[in-house]
């Protein structure tokens, strides 16, 4: 069943009783992709993490030890590189975690929204105006 807004309503219902896990992994479904996305971004990231200390020391080794000028530009140059893929994987995932989790309260105010529609005016009429609003603006 949807409701006018087009947000779903079957599993996540506003009417259930107290907090579920299948109400919160039905609200995350749609999500479930990039928040995916951005768990596998953030193994890359502690790979690339893991690797830095490494090239740090083939730094130290080209520079002092070896005294290899070219060996020491090359690894600098891929220090450098992975730095900035370390950068890059780190905005996205930054990116998707907030954008999903933007949609969510999107979506959840949305149905909050449609169910307060839909309920009748003797429930506006029992409650103080700053009551309602305070609870939408605290708990969403």
């Amino acid at each position: 069943m949807s409701s006018s807004r087009g947000h779903s309503t079957d599993d996540t219902s506003l009417t259930s009783e107290g907090p579920s896990y299948r109400r919160l992994f039905a609200l995350v479904r749609p999500y479930a992709g990039a928040l995916a996305v951005a768990s596998v971004i953030v193994v890359g990231i502690s790979g690339v993490t893991l690797v830095a200390p490494r090239l740090a020391g083939h730094v130290l080794d080209a520079a002092l030890i070896e005294r290899n000028v070219d060996s020491l530009d090359k690894i600098v140059l891929l220090l450098l590189g992975l730095f900035a893929v370390r950068g890059l994987l780190r905005y996205i995932q930054i990116y998707l975690v907030h954008s999903s989790g933007a949609r969510l309260l999107a979506s959840l105010r949305g149905q909050l929204l449609d169910h307060l529609l839909c309920l009748s005016p003797t429930f506006f009429a029992e409650r103080h105006t700053g009551e309602l609003v305070s609870r939408i603006s605290s708990d969403i």
